[in-house]
């Protein structure tokens, strides 16, 4: 036991050598023990090329190294490699995401939104419960084009918060029952959708809930108003109830019970 102690210490010694080692272009080194550190009949340990690549791929991954990778094989802009490098969790959270997200669009939001996130929540990544899934499906909602990003900021900060199901979440609020009976089963609306081709959606926060709401898009007094009782007006430059004015009709859901909060 006392001799396998003394050379985990010899070989992490060697460890810390390495770098050194493949910058001086030496082909072959040999290390030998103090036998007045070690003691008589400590072996010898060649340092072959094989051993050095084996005991390099046994030790963490250097800060530059990842910066580099992360530049070449991911295209992303240096500083913001050098920002998701410096930071283990972030580095391992942006290579899981990057399988799946456009490491563009992954470095952005890991590199600005999420730490900014963390920052204002003086919380380190490890200490908060989400993990690289959430970021996935949130930025699955971002690449294609289904929420906003003033939106899916707003998801991130109560992501940080609390973890939840994002996908579930927007499933309960599309199909709670009474936007079903209202949205899906309403003619004025799927004839909306026809003629404009689009809705859009938002998070309205009030001082103790976050809204989520539902835009149709409509020409004031021209276009039928989808309901007199749960939806409002607001017009695209701010000029009021004028006739023929562009807009939307905007309906809102409480994100959490799943209910349209009535005008």
């Amino acid at each position: 036991e006392f001799s396998t102690s003394l050379e985990m210490t010899f070989v992490n010694k060697v460890k810390m050598l390495i770098p050194f080692i493949e910058k001086s272009g030496i082909q072959k080194v040999v290390f030998v023990s103090s036998t007045s550190v070690y003691g008589d009949g400590f072996p010898i340990v060649e340092i072959t090329e094989d051993w050095l690549y084996g005991v390099k791929r046994q030790m963490p991954e250097l800060a530059q190294d990842k910066v580099k990778k992360f530049v070449e094989k991911h295209k992303i802009k240096k500083e913001d490699a050098e920002v998701i490098a410096s930071d283990k969790s972030l580095a391992e959270m942006f290579e899981k995401v990057a399988e799946e997200i456009n490491p563009i669009l992954a470095a952005k939001w890991l590199r600005r939104e999420l730490v900014r996130v963390l920052n204002y929540s003086k919380k380190e990544l490890h200490e908060v419960e989400i993990d690289e899934k959430h970021i996935i499906d949130l930025l699955k909602l971002v690449e294609n084009k289904k929420i906003t990003n003033n939106v899916a900021a707003k998801i991130l900060e109560k992501l940080i918060e609390k973890p939840f199901d994002i996908n579930e979440l927007l499933k309960r609020v599309l199909f709670s029952s009474g936007y079903s009976k209202l949205i899906l089963t309403n003619n004025y609306l799927n004839t909306s959708y026809y003629i404009y081709g689009y809705y859009i959606v938002g998070i309205h926060n009030c001082e103790d809930s976050h809204h989520f709401v539902y835009g149709i898009p409509s020409l004031y007094s021209v276009d039928p108003q989808p309901s007199s009782t749960c939806c409002t007006w607001k017009s695209e430059n701010n000029s009021g109830e004028l006739y023929g004015e562009f807009g939307y009709w905007l309906i809102k859901f409480d994100m959490l019970n799943c209910t349209i909060i009535w005008c």
